[in-house]
């Protein structure tokens, strides 16, 4: 099952990014740099939690699809964590939506 290092890093990097997703919810209604860091938590544990599942599990590929959907979404959410960082939503809508429609 889990033999090898990386398996145990996948795991603990999943179960991270899913807590730390959890805690990021319980703000994200008035926060818009909290509902960044949820969307981007739980798309980064679908990465984790995919490629483990994938060493686990061989041969289902709803684990690649998950893995390549979670790949995907990762490079707009950093972007939308760093615009909400900065408070600068409205300004770089442009680019928002330039980002989430390249990917």
């Amino acid at each position: 099952m889990l033999r090898e290092v990386r398996d145990w890093a996948s795991l603990l990097a999943a179960i991270g990014t899913l807590t730390l997703g959890a805690i990021a919810a319980r703000g994200a209604r008035r926060d818009p740099l909290a509902r960044a860091i949820t969307a981007l938590c739980f798309v980064l544990f679908g990465w984790n939690f995919s490629v483990l599942a994938q060493r686990i599990v061989h041969h289902a590929r709803v684990f690649e699809i998950l893995d390549s959907v979670s790949t995907a979404l990762s490079p707009p959410l950093v972007l939308e964590v760093v615009i909400a960082f900065i408070g600068a939503g409205k300004r770089h809508r442009g680019v928002r939506i330039g980002a989430w429609s390249a990917f």
